[in-house]
C-alpha cells in the first residue's frame, strides 16, 4: 500500500471518530437539559402544592364538619358528625399495649421520624411483598392525622406532597404523645364510629381503659380498611388481622411471645355498646345507606363515602315527613301493637309508607327498637315470606295484563301437583268462584290455578319489574310462588314499592328518601331522578284496585278501613311465622311486616295480616292523609260495568239467584258473551227431593248450581210415585171461559218469571192419570215472561266468607 493510500485511510477513520463523539456529546447534553427542565418542573410543581394548601387550623386536629339530614319541608331532622360518635380519651388514661398496638401495625418509627418515614415507605414495599398486602404501611401516625383532618380522600401526587409538609407542620407544633392522642382520638373505626373510646364501646360494650390486648389488636387492625376488617361484618377476617397486628408487636418488642398466644387464644365477645343515637334512627340509617350508595356509583370507595357523610359537612335532603315518622315509631314502641312476646322473645316489625306519585319514602321503621347506629334494619335488610300479599303481584295484575278478567271463574278445590297438595289455609272449599271472592277472601286454590294458566315464569318475570329483586331464579319458578312461598323472602321497602306502583296506575318508581346533596360548599352533588317504567295498564292497576277495595270493604283486611278509598291485601306465611299488610289510599302506599327475627310461629291466636299489621297501618295511613281532602282511584276511560254471575263469570241467566249476581266491571272489549250454564232450574218431587216423574203429586220448581260442593242436584227420577201407586193426580188447570170449558195446564210464574194465569182462573183438581190434560194454556195474555234482572251496584263478591290473608 502507498503512502498516500495509508493517509486517506487514516484521515476517513478520524472523520468516523469525530461523528461518535459529537453524538455522544448532543445527547448528554439533552439529557442534562431535560434534567434541569425536570427539576424545575417539579420543583413548580411542589411549589404549586405547597401553595395551594389548605390553611392551618389546629382546631381541625380535634373535629370535623358535620353533616346534615334535612326533611321535605327543608327543616334539619338528623346531624351526622364523628363527635356525635366520639368520646375523647386521655393517653394516659389508656392501658399501654392499646396505643403500641397501633403503632406497631401503622407507623413503627413514630417516635423517631419527624412526620415522614423515607425508610418507612421502603420497608412498608418489602414488607408487603413478604407477608402480603396490609402487613405494613407507608403513611405515618402524622400522615394519617393530617390527611383526615385537613384534606381531601383523592389519590394524586399534589396532595401526597400537601399531606408530607402539614405532617412536618404537626411534628413541628405538636409532641409525640400529643400527635398519638390525636390520632386515636381521630382514626375510623367503621360503623360511624370515631376514636378508641367510641370503638370499644360499640363492638366489646366497655371503655378503652378496659381492653384487653387481644381486643386492643383487633381495633388497630380495623383501621387500615374499616369496611373489610369490621369484627361485626366479618369476624374471621378480623381475627386474622388481630393476629397480624398481635405478630408485629412482638416482632418490635412491643410484649413477649407467650403474651402475643395468650392474646390469640382468648375469646373474643363481640356486642353493641351503647352509643349516642340521632333522631328517626331507622330512617336516618336508611339516608345513609341510600348516600354512601349515590357516592359509590360517583365512583368513591366505601371508606371515601363514610367520610364524606360523617366529616364532610354534607346537606342531606329527604322526603321524611316528621309528624308520620313520629307517629309510627310511637305505634312501634307501643307493646299493646304486637302479638304477645313468647318467653324473651319479641314479635319484631317493620313499616315502609311512600308516596304513590314519586316514590319518595316518608316514614321507614325497622324495628320496635333502635340498638344503635347503623344497626339491622328490618324494613330495608329483612328478606321474609310474603305469603298471600305477593298474590296481586305474581298472579292477579300479571292475569289481568295478560286479558284474563275479573269475571273469570275457576274450581275452589284442592290442587294436586305431583306429590304436592296446595290446600286453602282453613281447608273449606266453595266450588267455581270469580276472580274477585278469590282475592277477596284470599283463596289459595284459585291463586295457584291461575298462575299455572298464565304461566309461572310469566307471574315471576311480570314481579321482577315490580322491583322485586329477591327471587332465586332455579328454585322459585314453581307453583308455590303463587303464595308466597319463595326462597329468601322480601323486604318491606321492596313490597312497597311494588304496590306503589298498583296505586300509581301501573308506572313503577323506586323508592328512595334523599331527594338532593349538597357539598360543604353548595355545590349539587346528587339531585335524585328516580327510575320510572310502565309495568302495567292503566286499566289493569284500577281494576287491581278495585279487587283490593274488596278485601277492606268485606273481606279479609276490615280492619283497615277508614273515611277514604282504601286499598289492601294481607298475607299470612304457613304457622303463622309472617303477617303482613299491604294497603295504599289514592296518595300513599304502606307496607306493615311482623315476626320474630328467627323464624318462628307467632302463637297469639290474634295474629293474622288482617289484624296487627292492619291496625297499625291505618293509624299511620290516618296521619299521613290527615287534612287531606277525600278522593276516588282515578278510572281510566276504558273501563266499563257489567252483571255477571258470580259462579260462572258469564252473563246471568233467569235463574241465577240475586245474591250470586255481581255489577262487574271489565276493560271495553273484554265483556262475556256467553250465558251462566251453572244455575239450573229442575222439578222436584217434595216428597222424595229426587227429580219429579209425572206422576209425583207434589213437585216444586227448584234452581241448583251445577258440581255445587255443598248442595248436590239429583240425578235420579223419582220412583215412589208411578201408575201402580198414584190413582189420581192434583193438577193446576186454568179455567178461563174463553177455553169455552175445555181445560188446559194453568202457566204459573217460577223463579225470577212474571205473568201467568190469573189466579182467579186457576183451580185444583184432580185427575185420573189417563184423563188428565197435557196442553199448557196457549192464551197470549197468560204466557209467563223472565223478569228485568236488577243490576246489582257493589263490588263486595259474594254475602260471607272465612279467609286468611
Amino acid at each position: 500500500m502507498s503512502d498516500r493510500e495509508a493517509k486517506v485511510k487514516q484521515t476517513a477513520k478520524r472523520k468516523k471518530r469525530k461523528k461518535k463523539l459529537s453524538f455522544s456529546r448532543v445527547l448528554l447534553l439533552t439529557l442534562v437539559l431535560l434534567g434541569i427542565v425536570l427539576i424545575f418542573v417539579g420543583c413548580g410543581y411542589v411549589a404549586g402544592a405547597v401553595m395551594s394548601m389548605p390553611e392551618w387550623d389546629p382546631q381541625k386536629l380535634e373535629g370535623s364538619e358535620s353533616s346534615i339530614i334535612y326533611d321535605r319541608k327543608g327543616n334539619p331532622a338528623s346531624r351526622l358528625f364523628a363527635e356525635e360518635n366520639r368520646t375523647p380519651v386521655s393517653l394516659h388514661d389508656l392501658p399501654p399495649y392499646l396505643p403500641e398496638s397501633f403503632i406497631a401495625i401503622e407507623d413503627n418509627r413514630f417516635y423517631d421520624h419527624y412526620g415522614v418515614d423515607i425508610e418507612a415507605i421502603g420497608r412498608a414495599v418489602i414488607a408487603n411483598i413478604k407477608g402480603g398486602i396490609g402487613a405494613e404501611g407507608g403513611s405515618t401516625i402524622t400522615q394519617q392525622l393530617v390527611k383526615n383532618s385537613f384534606l381531601t380522600q383523592e389519590k394524586t401526587f399534589k396532595r401526597k406532597i400537601q399531606e408530607a409538609v402539614l405532617a412536618l407542620q404537626v411534628e413541628h407544633r405538636y409532641s409525640k404523645d400529643e400527635i398519638l392522642e390525636f390520632y386515636l382520638n381521630r382514626i375510623y373505626f367503621g360503623n360511624g364510629v370515631y376514636g378508641v373510646q367510641t370503638a370499644a364501646q360499640q363492638y366489646f360494650g366497655k371503655n378503652a381503659k378496659d381492653l384487653t390486648l387481644a381486643e386492643s389488636a383487633v381495633l388497630a387492625g380495623i383501621v387500615r380498611s374499616p369496611n373489610n376488617y369490621n369484627p361485626v361484618q366479618d369476624p374471621e377476617l378480623a381475627k386474622k388481622r388481630q393476629e397480624l397486628v398481635l405478630s408485629q408487636m412482638v416482632l418490635y418488642g412491643k410484649i413477649t411471645k407467650e403474651e402475643a398466644e395468650q392474646a390469640k387464644q382468648e375469646e373474643l365477645q363481640y356486642r353493641e355498646g351503647e352509643v349516642t343515637s340521632y333522631t328517626y334512627p331507622y330512617y336516618t340509617d336508611h339516608v345513609i345507606a341510600e348516600t354512601e350508595a349515590i357516592l359509590q356509583e360517583q365512583g368513591m370507595s366505601s371508606e371515601e363515602c363514610q367520610a364524606l357523610i360523617y366529616r364532610g359537612g354534607l346537606k342531606i335532603y329527604t322526603a321524611l315527613n316528621p309528624e308520620v315518622q313520629q307517629k309510627a315509631e310511637e305505634l312501634f314502641a307501643n307493646s299493646a301493637n304486637f302479638p304477645r312476646d313468647q318467653g324473651d322473645k319479641k314479635v319484631e316489625g317493620a313499616m315502609v309508607l311512600l308516596e304513590n306519585k314519586t316514590g319518595e319514602v316518608h316514614a321507614l321503621v325497622g324495628g320496635r327498637e333502635h340498638s344503635g347506629k347503623r344497626s339491622f334494619n328490618r324494613a330495608t335488610q329483612a328478606k321474609r315470606q310474603p305469603g298471600s300479599a305477593i298474590k296481586p303481584l305474581v298472579v292477579y295484575s300479571p292475569a289481568l295484563e295478560k286479558g284474563y278478567t275479573t269475571a273469570l271463574s275457576l274450581l275452589d278445590a284442592p290442587v294436586k301437583v305431583g306429590n304436592k297438595t296446595f290446600h286453602n289455609y282453613d281447608h273449606k272449599y266453595e266450588g267455581m268462584i270469580t276472580m274477585r271472592y278469590a282475592v277477596q277472601w284470599s283463596k289459595n286454590t284459585y291463586a295457584v290455578r291461575l298462575l299455572n294458566t298464565i304461566g309461572i315464569d310469566y307471574g315471576l318475570e311480570f314481579a321482577k319489574k315490580l322491583g322485586i329483586s329477591s327471587f332465586e331464579d332455579n328454585r322459585d319458578r314453581n307453583l308455590a310462588l303463587a303464595l308466597g312461598g319463595i326462597t329468601y323472602g322480601i323486604s318491606p321497602l321492596e313490597m312497597a314499592g311494588a304496590f306503589g306502583a298498583i296505586a300509581n296506575q301501573g308506572v313503577y318508581i323506586e323508592p328512595h328518601t334523599v331527594l338532593k346533596i349538597l357539598d360543604r360548599e353548595g355545590n349539587v352533588i346528587y339531585d335524585a331522578n328516580p327510575q320510572k317504567r310502565v309495568v302495567m295498564s292503566e286499566e289493569t292497576a284500577y281494576i287491581m284496585t278495585d279487587l283490593l277495595q274488596t278485601v277492606v270493604k268485606s273481606g279479609t283486611g276490615t280492619r283497615a278501613r277508614m273515611n277514604r278509598p282504601v286499598a289492601g291485601k294481607t298475607g299470612t306465611t304457613e304457622e303463622t311465622k309472617d303477617i303482613w299488610f299491604m294497603g295504599y289510599t289514592p296518595e300513599f302506599t304502606g307496607a306493615v311486616w311482623m315476626g320474630f327475627d328467627k323464624e318462628d310461629k307467632i302463637k297469639d291466636s290474634r295474629a293474622a295480616g288482617g289484624s296487627f299489621p292492619a291496625l297499625i297501618w291505618k293509624a299511620v295511613m290516618q296521619k299521613a292523609t290527615e287534612g287531606l281532602p277525600v278522593k276516588q282511584f282515578p278510572r281510566p276511560s276504558g273501563i266499563v260495568s257489567q252483571a255477571i254471575c258470580l259462579k260462572s263469570g258469564k252473563l246471568p241467566n233467569a235463574f241465577c239467584p240475586e245474591d250470586d249476581q255481581l255489577k262487574e266491571i271489565f276493560v271495553r272489549g273484554s265483556l262475556p258473551k256467553d250465558t251462566c250454564d251453572l244455575h239450573v232450574q229442575v222439578e222436584i218431587c217434595e216428597e222424595t227431593e229426587m227429580l219429579a216423574s209425572p206422576y209425583c203429586p207434589h213437585k216444586v220448581k227448584t234452581v241448583f248450581l251445577k258440581d255445587d260442593p255443598e248442595v248436590k242436584m239429583p240425578t235420579e227420577v223419582c220412583d215412589k210415585h208411578g201408575p201402580h201407586f198414584q190413582q189420581e193426580v192434583t193438577l193446576k188447570v186454568c179455567t178461563d171461559p174463553r177455553h169455552n170449558g175445555v181445560l188446559y195446564l194453568a202457566n204459573t210464574p217460577g223463579l225470577l218469571e212474571t205473568g201467568g194465569c190469573p189466579a182467579e182462573f186457576i183451580e185444583e183438581r184432580k185427575f185420573k192419570p189417563d184423563e188428565a190434560p197435557k196442553q199448557r194454556c196457549p192464551l197470549q195474555d197468560h204466557q209467563v215472561e223472565k223478569k228485568k234482572l236488577p243490576i246489582i251496584d257493589n263490588n263486595n263478591g259474594k254475602g260471607n266468607g272465612n279467609g286468611n290473608g
